[in-house]
């Protein structure tokens, strides 16, 4: 299909036949390209009359209409040829499935020179003013008003920045107000504290709440403040609308939703979007009433660094498109999803950046053989990447991927559940990655037969309690994932609410999971390493533990407190079994014991091996109320030291004739955990 049919007749008028019988076909675009000239040229020619296209639009409605001209050229390789400089985005790239590649050459949409090409959801500019609006002064503090700058959003292309609204755990999650970015960084929203959380106390209700501390003393007058903390457990946070604040009792009354968990007293939360309380560099607040942005900014501020968020559609949407790659871009300044990638084949985003983002990255969804390689993904709102492909029913795997990336800074926004890679469906890869610094989740499992290894996971859960970097729960059918060969370090619990457990776990199978293999990982000061919460058919071999307190620990939840989730017919665990034909092929034949679970203690632990492991410094298994049969252990050693064991502490090489080789423990490649160069792959 033609979107643009003046492509056709340009093309037709200026080179008929140029291409004719070529095997690879270049189309250039260019900041300084023109919609009507071929994009058959990489800079203008015949005195301005031809010369590269100026959008990624028109690009590939130029492939679009030689494709049509020529119907030979349908298995053609076509590269798009992005030029360095900025591209605005108004609405998403749309593309479908006559945009991919014919035969087996992938459509490559790629930068020219790889790190110089930037496309955005933001404005071109934005204006600043050092003279202040008159109401500015009784926006803010004395102490602020010398430092501000501020911009009109209309005279920069935002005309709408959006209203905050109730999010979080439980509950949906909107795109976000315009946001504003230095340097690729996402400032602080004006907030109270600027930094951690004050405490609720009593009294609580279900719309107010007791706090202890000081408030900013103009906050009683602001208006559209919010609440934002984690009201009761410690790995669920939502943001409340504050109706009122009345200082002297030092209680919040909130408006609107309820969150999901009520409010507690001696939880966390802070004030946001609060104009007295902007008392500090790196932070911003919008004047929704006058559409105005004032900003404290760094030292050395520059104003070419500054970008803001306004699309709301994501950058670039693919559906149905087979055979596409993407390379060497920069996708930034979007108030929802960056990139959505719809039942595609083959859809690759390969050296790419990902930030400054509302929401999550990049999405693939009921996709096969597509992911993300060797990309940089920060600064996003909610979750890094998500795979949701492969087919439950049928076991099918759709080997979808996130490999050779750096993912941090991640659940900006939302700052539980939403991890740097999140797994769905059946048979996906998640390799050779450096996930860090999220006050939640690292990754995110469901699903079937997925595999996890070779990645560097640390400093994350930082403010999170009953967590883990790696996690699943509450399925007797979601089985066959593997976790192997990755590094798992500085993963430590840092809260102590008060009534709450608050352990960090570096994998966490999580009320009753079944069915995962944690093999040949490394955890070095990684707090409660594993957690298997009840469930069965788990293996945990040739591990080694460093530091870890404890290494590993089993228990039988499904036989006491959580015993109600068996109770037919309405059980979650009776229910979730059900969703699929788990007494059928491929479910007998893939997981063996699945296919009689409801004659076998469904709610026990059983068949669970750990063996091999070794453990240095640390404390062991902890076993709690097992049944007889629930767990098989076989060789596994523990020794105070890794010297004392017979391991290199840099390499984490098995030393010959030590007690860790006599063991048969084999050295363990930290080399290739997390992301490596190119030449490996």
């Amino acid at each position: 299909m033609i979107r643009n049919a003046a492509f056709l007749a340009m093309i037709i008028a200026v080179s008929p036949l140029r291409w004719a019988g070529a095997q690879t076909i270049k189309i250039y675009v260019s900041p300084k390209g023109r919609s009507n000239w071929s994009g058959r040229v990489e800079y203008p020619t015949d005195h301005g009359k031809n010369g590269p296209v100026a959008t990624l639009e028109a690009a590939r409605d130029a492939i679009a209409a030689i494709r049509q001209l020529k119907k030979s050229t349908a298995t053609a390789q076509f590269i798009v040829e992005i030029e360095p400089g900025t591209y605005q985005l108004n609405r998403s790239l749309t593309l479908g499935p006559g945009d991919g590649g014919g035969g087996n050459q992938p459509v490559i949409y790629r930068a020219l020179r790889p790190g110089t090409v930037i496309i955005t959801g933001g404005p071109s500019a934005i204006r600043w003013h050092h003279r202040l609006p008159a109401e500015a002064t009784t926006l803010f503090s004395s102490l602020a008003l010398p430092h501000l700058i501020a911009c009109s959003l209309a005279e920069s292309g935002v005309q709408s920045p959006g209203e905050l609204a109730h999010r979080g755990f439980g509950a949906a999650t909107p795109v976000v107000p315009t946001e504003l970015f230095y340097g690729g960084r996402r400032m602080t929203l004006a907030r109270w504290p600027a930094r951690g959380y004050m405490q609720t106390a009593s009294p609580v209700t279900l719309k107010s709440f007791g706090f202890r501390g000081p408030v900013p003393p103009g906050i009683t007058n602001d208006h559209d403040v919010w609440v934002h903390g984690y009201w009761d457990f410690d790995w669920a946070d939502t943001y409340d609308e504050v109706h009122s604040v009345d200082t002297q009792s030092q209680v919040v009354h909130t408006t609107g939703t309820v969150s999901a968990y009520p409010y507690k007293a001696d939880r966390r939360f802070y004030f946001l979007n609060v104009p007295s309380a902007l008392v500090g560099h790196d932070q911003y607040y919008i004047d929704r009433t006058s559409n105005t942005l004032y900003f404290w900014p760094p030292h050395g501020f520059r104003a070419s660094n500054c970008t803001l968020s306004n699309m709301t559609q994501p950058l670039i949407s693919i559906t149905g498109t087979k055979n596409l790659e993407v390379s060497g871009c920069t996708f930034e300044a979007d108030r929802g999803e960056g990139i959505l990638v719809n039942d595609g084949g083959s859809v690759v985003f390969k050296n790419c950046i990902i930030r400054d983002m509302g929401l999550n990255g990049i999405d693939f969804n009921n996709c096969t053989d597509s992911g993300v390689n060797g990309c940089q993904v920060y600064d996003v709102g909610d979750a890094g990447v998500g795979l949701f492909c492969g087919d439950r029913a049928t076991l099918v795997p759709a080997k979808c991927f996130v490999r050779n990336c750096a993912i941090h800074d991640y659940a900006q926004w939302d700052f539980t559940y939403h991890p740097g890679v999140m797994i769905g469906g059946v048979g996906n890869i998640v390799e050779h990655n450096d996930i860090y610094n999220s006050p939640h989740q690292a990754i995110l499992f469901n699903g079937n037969n997925h595999l996890i290894q070779y990645n560097n996971i640390h400093n994350v859960c930082t403010e999170t309690g009953d967590a883990g970097a790696v996690y699943d729960g509450r399925d007797l059918t979601q089985r066959g994932t593997v976790i192997r060969y990755n590094y798992f370090h500085d993963i430590v619990p840092t809260l102590h609410t008060p009534g709450n457990y608050d352990d960090v776990m570096s994998v966490y199978l999580d009320d009753c999971l079944c069915g995962t293999t944690i093999e040949y990982n490394i955890f070095d000061n990684a707090g409660h390493s594993i957690m298997v919460g009840g469930g069965r058919d788990n293996i945990v071999k040739g591990n080694l533990f460093i530091n870890c307190h404890p290494c590993i620990s089993v228990d039988a939840r499904g036989l006491g407190w959580a015993k109600d989730w068996y109770a037919s017919p309405n059980g979650i665990m009776l229910r979730r079994l059900n969703r699929v034909h788990y007494n059928q092929p491929p479910y007998s034949t893939q997981y063996p014991h699945l296919a009689n679970i409801l004659q076998d203690d469904p709610q026990a632990p059983k068949y669970n091996v750990i063996a091999g492991n070794l453990s240095i410094g640390s404390s062991w298994l902890v076993a709690d109320g097992l049944p007889k049969g629930a767990v098989a252990t076989d060789n596994n050693q523990q020794f105070g030291t890794l010297s004392a064991a017979g391991i290199n502490r840099d390499t984490y090489a098995v030393i010959p004739n030590s007690p860790a080789a006599a063991m048969g423990f084999k050295s363990l490649p930290i080399a290739e955990m997390g992301v490596i160069n190119a030449r490996h792959h």
